[in-house]
């Protein structure tokens, strides 16, 4: 008894001394049943050489108190050492085994010492130090005294004395101790729990994933693969990052400890990015987080690629920036697409709510902003535990989505189905009692198909249908005819109002029938390679022909009158000629006659008629027109017109008179003297009617337009900025002797009538008025052009 109160009484005083010589160092007495949190009874030192022996730290003062439960020093290229002063408590028996477990697999070293405490002249030495385990993910696994994912290294205490535990950590990664020290009942329970709920927690993560592959697989629906890709390199990344997967894939391979999380870290990103786009759709439904995802996408495919060389410590941070970044624009997208009314984006939302609230937590705990606790250690866990099993139920209700559509679009495919089926046969009756010709060429202008306005415009009797022999489209017509037809289609892919008389068939006595046709190339599906119609126009035609006949009649009447009163003319014209020639004879001979000068003024006001008639006369002869205006000629468009413009230009030098050419044809065959004479008639009556009276007056400006039409014809458009003609007068320019400047017209009102005659007889053109301030007209001219 006595001996017992004694060797409490040396413990006892023991402590007291201890706790004395080293104030700043609290001690901790181990009871059975409790867990201690290593931040709560260690001092810290950092070692920025990673250098310092154990006999070194022994040596050091400049130790510092932890502030936190869980010992959290973020990145850092230090090492750091933890002493912490322990004894068992008088009921522990001695060697009672103890263990210091780490819950963060990523340390790259962790060695725990165990040092005994003497007193000398009332100072403390440690001494009779002993290395109690060394481990960390780059030792090979098998060399783990307890084979788990953590580091848990044994504490050996051989008796009541106190004793300072020296942990050296060292790793290239954050520096996250949430450490505790406790007796085997108590770790074998925690290993038991933790055993059971990391299975339990990769047993989903794995079934998930193979489901959502077996979705896929059935489904075809890539949003499955892109959710079980993820899913599975999450488990992976997990499985990196809590030690499992050294534990189980790659237990002789240290090395790859270094490389695995960020590689998996990197592809779950990925993955990530991938399903937020095809879930969300975000090419149709938001391009600028498209455009986003893409870009995030090329960062995580540079971090795979930078696996190899770049530095950990840089892998770590980037990525968890990355992952923040990626994760909470998702949530972000979630919100505005659950507010608009999208149906999966709802549980789409919430997961990731769930799930970004973990993430995050975890991420900001890697980077040392908050503390380590049970919350942030396992964040990432419980995060996508809710994430899995909610993406999973909204995978689900776009499962049931798809389903409903797909039936609505099958629905709606039968009643299109329906509907087409009833505006064919409705097609099919518009087409068969059409009054317009209706027919179907293939690759070879053979008539596949017509209506029977179509056999009887061509006067087909169906023999040839009857002896499945299919009428050529060629046959129709004469080869002068289709081929502008056929050009047109070449170029264009269709033409339009294209009038050919049909070939004659049986009694030639018989006025061939004339058709206009419009063809129009075949559209994808169709069987047909052009689908053509056509109206008959030859009554039409006729009527055209004859006003053309009753036209020319009025011309030519009216061009044998004009010749005549010009040949009635000239007789008279010659008589006075000759009197007044000899009028002027005789006054010359005359030297002694009363009112001499009052005859010569009368004889010359008469050779002035007379000359004035002699013009008239002339004038009256070109308005009738001449042979040379029916002579066609080839002429190169852009030449022609710059040496008409250069000639015309140098007779009306204080005028600009400028020519555009819009058209990819080089050569134009037409009347060349004809056009001449029209462009030289508007100009010359562009200024004889807008002559300036002052200089404020701007100079005159005409603009000639030519370009190419569709239906292979050329417009002129003439304009000037001069005074314009009123709209009573444009239905009275082009008559013979009409001016309103009959004092200086030289062509006394024939110039815009020969004009109009060459027009409408000799290009056989159609004249219309614009529209614009000034002169503007507009001459519609067929055309053959190269």
């Amino acid at each position: 008894m006595s001996l017992n109160w004694i060797r409490g009484l040396v413990i006892l005083g023991t402590t007291l001394l201890f706790s004395a010589a080293s104030m700043a160092l609290p001690s901790q007495t181990l009871q059975s049943g409790q867990e201690y949190r290593l931040g709560l009874i260690s001092q810290v030192l950092e070692d920025p050489s990673q250098s310092l022996t154990l006999a070194d730290v022994r040596q050091q003062d400049n130790w510092q108190a932890l502030t936190s439960t869980n010992a959290n020093f973020g990145f850092s290229r230090s090492a750091f050492w933890l002493r912490s002063n322990v004894q068992l408590a008088s009921e522990q028996l001695p060697n009672s085994p103890w263990y210091l477990w780490i819950h963060y697999s990523l340390l790259d070293e962790v060695t725990l010492y165990r040092c005994a405490v003497s007193f000398d002249h009332s100072a403390m030495h440690d001494e009779d130090c002993e290395e109690l385990g060394h481990t960390g993910d780059i030792i090979p696994f098998a060399q783990r005294i307890i084979p788990h994912p953590n580091a848990i290294l044994p504490i050996a205490l051989p008796d009541h004395q106190p004793y300072v535990l020296y942990t050296r950590v060292y790793t290239q990664g954050t520096y996250q101790l949430p450490a505790v020290v406790l007796d085997q009942p108590a770790l074998m329970e925690q290993l038991l729990l933790d055993n059971l709920l990391r299975g339990g927690y990769f047993a989903i993560l794995l079934v998930m994933g193979l489901y959502n592959l077996f979705i896929f697989w059935t489904s075809r629906d890539t949003n499955y693969l892109r959710y079980a890709a993820f899913v599975l390199s999450f488990l992976l990344f997990n499985m990196s990052y809590d030690g499992t997967g050294f534990q189980l894939l790659w237990p002789n391979l240290p090395l790859l400890n270094d490389y695995a999380l960020p590689l998996f870290f990197a592809l779950n990103q990925l993955f990530l990015c991938l399903f937020v786009v095809g879930f969300l759709q975000l090419k149709e439904n938001s391009p600028t987080a498209y455009r986003f995802y893409g870009a995030m996408m090329v960062v995580c495919l540079l971090f795979i690629i930078g696996v190899a060389w770049l530095p950990y410590a840089f892998l770590v941070i980037g990525q968890n920036l990355l992952s923040i970044s990626v994760t909470a624009i998702a949530l972000l997208l979630g919100v505005r697409f659950w507010w608009q009314g999208m149906p999966a984006a709802r549980l789409f939302t919430i997961a990731w709510l769930m799930f970004i609230i973990g993430f995050m937590l975890a991420n900001a705990r890697s980077l040392g902003l908050i503390p380590t606790n049970t919350l942030t250690l396992f964040s990432y866990q419980i995060g996508s535990f809710f994430e899995i099993v909610l993406l999973s139920m909204a995978l689900g209700q776009r499962i049931n989505q798809l389903q409903t559509q797909e039936l609505s679009a099958r629905k709606a495919m039968l009643n299109s189905q329906a509907d087409a089926i009833r505006y064919l046969r409705n097609y099919e009756d518009l087409y068969q009692n059409s009054l317009s010709g209706q027919f179907q060429l293939d690759h070879n202008a053979v008539i596949i198909k017509s209506n029977p306005a179509w056999q009887a415009m061509t006067g087909d009797d169906q023999s040839h249908h009857k002896n499945n022999e299919r009428r050529a489209f060629r046959d129709l017509f004469a080869p002068s005819d289709l081929y502008p037809l056929w050009q047109a289609l070449e170029q264009n892919g269709h033409i339009q109002g294209h009038v050919a008389p049909l070939l004659a068939q049986g009694d030639t006595s018989q006025t061939p029938k004339r058709l206009s046709i419009s063809i129009r190339k075949g559209l994808s599906g169709e069987e047909a390679a052009w689908i053509g119609s056509a109206q008959d126009v030859t009554e039409k035609y006729q009527q055209q022909q004859a006003l053309i006949r009753v036209q020319e009649e009025k011309t030519d009447a009216l061009r044998q009158l004009v010749m005549g009163v010009a040949h009635e003319m000239n007789t008279p014209l010659g008589n006075v000629q000759l009197s007044n020639s000899f009028l002027a004879d005789q006054l010359s001979e005359c030297q002694f006659i009363d009112n001499k000068d009052a005859l010569e003024d009368a004889q010359a006001h008469i050779q002035i008629g007379i000359e004035r008639l002699k013009e008239l006369t002339q004038l009256m002869k070109q308005a009738v027109l001449l042979d040379n205006a029916r002579t066609q000629q080839s002429i190169v468009i852009r030449d022609w017109f710059h040496d008409w413009q250069g000639g015309i230009q140098a007779l009306y030098p204080d005028s600009r008179i400028t020519v555009h050419i819009h058209t990819f044809a080089t050569h134009w065959h037409c009347y060349a003297f004809a056009l001449q004479e029209i462009l030289q008639q508007l100009v010359d009556n562009s200024h004889l009617h807008n002559q300036p009276e002052n200089n404020e007056v701007p100079p005159l400006r005409i603009d000639i337009t030519l370009r190419e039409q569709d239906d292979h014809t050329l417009t002129l458009h003439y304009h000037d900025n001069g005074i314009g003609i009123s709209t009573e007068e444009q239905g009275r320019v082009f008559l013979p002797f009409y001016t309103t400047q009959r004092q200086k017209a030289r062509s006394k009102g024939l110039g815009l009538y020969q004009t109009y005659n060459l027009i409408t007889e000799v290009m056989h053109g159609h004249i219309h008025w614009g529209e614009q301030a000034g002169f503007d007209l507009w001459l519609t001219l067929p055309a053959t052009i190269e």
